[in-house]
């Protein structure tokens, strides 16, 4: 019995991070403003990451829509995860904030043209993220929380290359090579995932005629690199997004994406009509010096991985918010790092029944609510609002703050998926992460 807990100190996660993030007060303060006045901005930040439920794992065929939507290989629903927040006050460290989300975390295994499998991620996000302990009552940013998620849990892992698993002659011992020929789920009910191989000899590996097998890493690096000169990454005020910008005749091309050279890769995708990757990475949404790395490949075909470009960029950081509504009041809070309170314009959408209304206001300017709305939504305003998300405040009626989701907790504790009652599914998850995780501090919680 007993649950998996990662509780790491800061110096801990720069060791694993290579030095590219290290929690501090300064930085922890993006997400609530709140604690800049408890300590110093240097001070260190020690982050506990707990999960209450086991996780629950389905199959996809890896296969991406018209929508640019990947069905990944494994996808990941963890309920009810707790992140606990420990600063250094007074030469003691305190638990000050904790948050509860459900973690999504969807996967792809990508087969590379050199036979190798890449594991990459399609999707990283925290739904339901609610505050599960907060000690001083300040105002936070779920939105904060889940970029800190998403920084701090790719950091946990090797660098990439620990990420591609090998299936040449140096793996196998041999004069031989797997290629993989289908990735997908399998069974009635599509519980099972199905990797088929071929195996390639070392002449079938030159031989041109040979579909299957052969090789030739030249000539699809010389396509690749096509593909990706006269690129450049920039941000874009008018979206608040970093993006990569390629040539027009870069559109046949899919990228990949890694920052400051920690973790796994996001997953191939393909640019917009006009040549526009948004890069939608949290760690770009924390201030400091960052490397842009993007990898390539023709569409419709595995990546040689050998062809990578690298960007270096200064981000700032970004305006962080939260809503709140007292009475029929709703006060929308901005700030930016050290929890410093700045000024921008705030789009509020108030819904009732089959009508909305869209006010743009500055940040910290009251507005009321009519009784008559059923839900209220806030985000930040910009010059191309169709890249923002909406962050809904109230459920049933605007008086009335959205209380935690707990649906998919009971709906796991109603399947029986109990801790108890899955002690081999938590085994296997210790070694999983045993394999993957460097010098990591654990402990178990009862």
């Amino acid at each position: 019995g007993g649950n998996l807990c990662l509780n790491l100190k800061p110096e801990v996660i720069s060791e694993l991070s290579g030095g590219s993030f290290s929690p501090t007060v300064s930085l922890i303060s993006l997400l609530a403003p709140g604690l800049a006045s408890m300590a110093g901005p240097d001070d260190p930040v020690t982050l506990a990451l707990v999960p209450t439920l086991p996780p629950m794992v389905d199959f996809g065929t890896g296969e991406t829509d018209a929508d640019g939507v990947v069905d990944s290989h494994i996808q990941l629903f963890w309920p009810d995860v707790e992140l606990a927040i420990y600063p250094l006050i007074d030469d003691s460290v305190q638990r000050l904030l904790a948050f509860k989300f459900n973690l999504i975390a969807n996967v792809s295994l990508v087969p590379q043209a050199m036979g190798d499998i890449q594991i990459m991620v399609d999707n990283l996000e925290l739904a339901d993220v609610y505050e599960s302990y907060n000690e001083i009552g300040t105002d936070f940013d779920p939105a904060a929380v889940a970029d800190l998620i998403g920084v701090f849990l790719p950091t946990l892992l090797e660098d990439s290359e620990a990420l591609a698993v090998d299936l040449g002659p140096e793996t196998l011992g041999a004069p031989l090579s797997l290629k993989v020929r289908k990735l997908t789920v399998e069974g009635p009910q599509q519980r099972h995932l199905a990797i088929y191989l071929r195996l390639c000899t070392e002449t079938e590996l030159a031989d041109e005629n040979n579909a299957l097998c052969f090789e030739s890493p030249a000539e699809d690096e010389a396509d690749e690199a096509a593909l990706i000169e006269g690129a450049n990454v920039r941000f874009d005020e008018e979206s608040n997004h970093w993006i990569l910008e390629l040539a027009n005749d870069s559109l046949a091309g899919e990228y990949a994406v890694r920052v400051d050279g920690r973790g796994p890769w996001f997953n191939f995708r393909a640019p917009d009509d006009s040549g526009v990757l948004v890069l939608n990475h949290p760690q770009l949404r924390f201030p400091g010096q960052h490397n842009v790395e993007v990898m390539v490949r023709a569409k419709g075909k595995a990546s040689t991985q050998r062809v990578r470009k690298e960007f270096p960029v200064l981000t700032d950081a970004a305006i962080r918010f939260a809503g709140s509504l007292e009475n029929d009041t709703l006060t929308v809070h901005t700030w930016r790092e050290q929890g410093v309170p700045t000024e921008t314009l705030i789009d509020v959408r108030l819904e009732n029944e089959g009508a909305e209304t869209v006010l743009t206001v500055s940040s910290g300017t009251p507005v009321t609510v009519p009784q008559n709305t059923k839900r209220v939504s806030v985000r930040l305003h910009t010059d191309t609002p169709e890249l923002q998300q909406w962050r809904v405040l109230s459920g049933s009626a605007a008086i009335q703050p959205l209380a935690p989701v707990q649906e998919s907790q009971d709906k796991a504790v109603d399947a029986g998926c109990q801790s108890t009652a899955s002690s081999s599914a938590w085994v296997g998850l210790c070694l999983i992460l045993l394999h993957f995780l460097r010098r990591k501090r654990q402990r178990s919680c009862a």
